[in-house]
């Protein structure tokens, strides 16, 4: 039974529909921080599964459970916020859990800046068992004052890699009830706007996938995804010329996002549509060497994304080749297509160079200087470049001369 505690400092709502054999971890992992001055507060929304049962069998006075008809994700992260007694708030959804070390590394960042608002941190994917999965890290840190353009370019931070003043939440009224995939986008474009958030570049929480997670349907984000860049910059009706920067780049990126999503699933009949959108908003993104690694991994799952060792690259090209050619058949200027081509097999020659496949990234680096030759002259390519021509075996021999000498 929850007891009345006089000095609660973090709330932490966990949110849960059928999902009461992960609510235990969640829940485990916020007990196992060690903080006293804590309160769980686990938001039943309707469960139809053994949910109830289960949580029956924690007897930490720390927990509270609220059950309530199923009115889903962000509503159910609302009324948790209403209960909320704590200084700052943690949402946290029944899936996902929270390193260790996460409450003793981001409350005193917090607490030594009257300023923030809240500390976020980077995380990690695990699996259904909690195995830590070797794919990319989760997340980025940017400046503080530059997060809401970052922001801008689409969602990046999960929401339970974060630490927030409740007072702040409050302000912006916690979150838009009718989205779902994408609420926690709308949740940190509104915070950042009108509050400082500082990053720790460190991975403090875990974030699970499996299949038939809320983020892994392609459809339900892409209508979401919409629906927040209409709410934030008005609708994409009049021509792009008349728009201001940002809202060309928020929905360029959205457009690359839907695009990246269907892609992902294999239906790039559709995804190709959203290219076409997107080229006539922003073009530069085309030219983007972030977006065609990005498309030469759009395949893999969510926990191996960005493995080269592990990409299929006859497929990776094909799947880039599609892109190009939707490009190509546009109105853009020859020299923007010679320059995306470019950076597209940049992208790709660094992704080969990466799994060991030098032939190949030979073959992709060439690619990139025949459609842009200027390209050579950029450092980090014309290192790179060189060291592919040299081969393994003299690249080889020159460390082994440099580490004994």
């Amino acid at each position: 039974m929850y007891l009345e505690m006089a000095n609660i400092l973090v709330s932490v709502v966990i949110p849960c529909y059928n999902q009461g054999h992960f609510a235990l971890r969640a829940i485990q992992s916020v007990l196992d921080q060690g903080l006293d001055e804590c309160e769980i507060i686990l938001i039943d929304d309707g469960s139809q599964d053994d949910t109830g049962e289960l949580l029956g069998s924690i007897t930490d006075s720390r927990l509270r459970y609220h059950y309530q008809p199923n009115q889903g994700l962000a509503a159910a992260r609302n009324k948790g916020l209403h209960l909320a007694k704590g200084e700052f708030i943690v949402f946290l959804d029944a899936d996902d859990e929270l390193a260790p070390s996460f409450f003793a590394k981001t409350l005193p960042v917090l607490r030594s800046n009257s300023e923030w608002a809240g500390v976020y941190t980077l995380s990690v994917y695990i699996d259904p068992d909690e195995k830590i999965l070797p794919g990319p890290v989760v997340g980025r840190i940017v400046p503080p004052d530059q997060l809401y353009s970052e922001l801008l370019q689409g969602g990046f931070l999960p929401i339970m890699a974060a630490v927030v003043k409740r007072k702040a939440v409050l302000s912006i009224r916690g979150f838009e009830s009718s989205l779902s995939g994408t609420a926690d986008w709308d949740y940190w474009l509104r915070l950042a706007k009108e509050n400082l958030l500082v990053g720790i570049p460190e991975p403090l929480a875990y974030y699970r996938v499996y299949p038939g997670s809320m983020s892994t349907n392609a459809e339900l984000m892409n209508r979401d995804r919409l629906q927040v860049l209409k709410k934030h910059f008005g609708t994409p009706d009049d021509h792009p010329s008349s728009w201001s920067d940002q809202k060309r780049v928020a929905y360029a990126m959205g457009y690359r996002a839907n695009a990246l999503a269907l892609m992902e699933q294999g239906n790039f009949f559709q995804a190709y549509s959203w290219v076409r959108k997107a080229l006539l908003i922003k073009p530069e993104i085309f030219t983007r060497l972030d977006t065609y690694y990005e498309l030469a991994c759009c395949r893999q799952s969510k926990g191996q994304r960005g493995r080269a060792e592990l990409l299929d690259f006859a497929q990776s090209e094909l799947d880039v080749l599609g892109v190009l050619e939707v490009i190509e058949r546009s109105d853009a200027g020859e020299n923007f297509k010679r320059q995306a081509a470019s950076r597209a097999y940049q992208a790709l020659g660094s992704l080969a160079d990466v799994s060991g496949e030098w032939a190949l990234a030979r073959k992709y680096f060439s690619r990139s200087v025949f459609f842009m030759p200027t390209i050579i002259l950029e450092p980090g390519f014309l290192r790179r470049y060189f060291k592919l021509f040299l081969g393994k075996r003299v690249v080889e021999r020159l460390r082994k001369g440099i580490l004994s000498g």
